[in-house]
């Protein structure tokens, strides 16, 4: 709301291109846990699928892993079903598979 714009990736008719400027945005803030101890991977096989973006421990225990699974929400969804959504997905798939931390 601060800074980002619903026009900045083409207001209502940007369909999959708003999907992949906000990737895109996510990965940009996570680039930064580069020089915080973490790899940081976008859209990468693991598991039984593809993850949005990743940030494994370069030291094995050192630090969570995390794993981001991205969904676009629209006017009539529900953020935590959306959120349940991606948490299911990340499970199900098992996209922690290959983190050094395990």
């Amino acid at each position: 709301m601060e800074c980002l714009s619903f026009h900045d990736v083409g207001g209502s008719e940007s369909g999959k291109k708003a999907a992949v400027f906000y990737h895109a945005f996510c990965l940009g803030l996570f680039v930064a846990l580069q020089c915080r101890g973490y790899n940081v991977r976008s859209n990468r096989e693991a598991g039984l699928g593809r993850f949005d973006v990743r940030a494994e421990p370069k030291l094995r225990g050192a630090l969570p892993g995390i794993v981001m699974e991205l969904k676009v929400a629209r006017e009539n969804n529900d953020p935590d079903t959306l959120a349940q959504t991606a948490l299911d997905q990340i499970i199900e798939k098992q996209y922690w598979v290959g983190f050094r931390m395990m």
